[in-house]
């Protein structure tokens, strides 16, 4: 029986209390980046603030091989923050039974490897969930690969409680600064109030593991009969519509530029399997995101915003490329 009741404000991975916690679930690897550790099956929402749960692949979700389908893409493609039952795949249990979900916040390289690997299915469709973190997260995998280090050696994670003493008055410090300089705000609306990062996941496309990414991703979308492509907004884009600021504004026109630079490969616009949905358009859908559809604290969605992608991957899978308007 679960004794702490969720609350979505007390979710913030920012947090190095929080961010430690989620840290001790994963371990590296050479090929795939990073697993979950498959026995830390969380069913209290003690550690995290939500349950969840690890199949035996190291991943999240029902750990289904020889399924038609896949799913990739970094956390928000993984599912987190809300309760095991809850994330947008699993809100349909014989959708959930249809896809093999490898999605995990690492390279596509490490995702190439994970398919590779473990994927034993025909290769029918892949559900590819786009947010911009997948520039940078990659960036730092393919540099880690270089640098002959795993991930946690090459960007310095600890989760020993000793080194909270040096991280808690680092964070203190740094989050004093942020607000004070307004890379950190909230923005409040109707009661709720939610935090926005004016730097989250800006990223350089000249850097050379750009196009090092792409390459992977073309790899990756080759292997499918079908492949979706779904780009999904987040917090500081609406919040970004609703106010004036000239930072923000700047950051949204750097995911533009790296959604769009990913649009004109040459590569990518060739193949003819694959289907575009940009959600930040609102073009695929009459279900447009609030921000209620987001944790006030941190960046993934809230239940309803797992309910809402999931009512549009659900309506937009059996349309043709020649019906899709973007």
């Amino acid at each position: 029986m679960l004794k702490k009741r969720y609350q979505q404000s007390k979710i913030n991975f920012s947090n190095p209390f929080k961010g430690r916690r989620w840290l001790k679930i994963l371990k590296t690897d050479k090929d795939l980046g990073l697993l979950l550790n498959s026995s830390c099956n969380l069913n209290s929402r003690s550690d995290l603030g939500f349950t969840f749960q690890v199949n035996k692949y190291g991943f999240h979700g029902g750990g289904r091989p020889n399924s038609d389908n896949v799913i990739l893409g970094t956390s928000f493609g993984m599912g987190f923050g809300v309760d095991e039952g809850m994330n947008w795949f699993q809100l349909d249990k014989e959708f959930e039974r249809s896809y093999f979900n490898l999605s995990m916040p690492v390279s596509p390289g490490n995702h190439l490897a994970a398919l590779q690997k473990l994927y034993k299915g025909n290769y029918h469709t892949l559900i590819y969930v786009y947010h911009p973190n997948v520039w940078k997260i990659a960036s730092g995998f393919y540099r880690a690969r270089d640098s002959k280090k795993n991930i946690f050696e090459f960007l310095g994670w600890e989760v020993s409680i000793r080194s909270m003493f040096y991280k808690i008055p680092r964070h203190v410090l740094r989050l004093c600064y942020s607000y004070a300089n307004r890379i950190l705000f909230k923005y409040k609306i109707n009661g709720e109030a939610y935090l926005a990062n004016v730097n989250y996941n800006r990223y350089n496309v000249n850097s050379p593991e750009f196009q090092t990414s792409i390459i992977d991703l073309v790899k990756i979308f080759k292997k499918f009969k079908e492949v979706r492509v779904y780009r999904i907004p987040i917090k500081e884009q609406i919040i970004g519509g609703r106010i004036t600021s000239r930072k923000l504004s700047s950051l949204n026109l750097n995911y533009d530029e790296c959604w769009n630079r990913f649009l004109d490969n040459q590569d990518v616009q060739s193949m003819k399997n694959v289907s575009i949905f940009d959600l930040c358009k609102d073009s695929c859908s009459s279900l447009e995101f609030e921000l209620s559809d987001y944790l006030p604290n941190d960046t993934h969605w809230s239940p309803s915003g797992n309910d809402k992608f999931y009512k549009i991957v659900s309506s937009t899978l059996h349309k043709k490329k020649d019906e899709i308007k973007f």
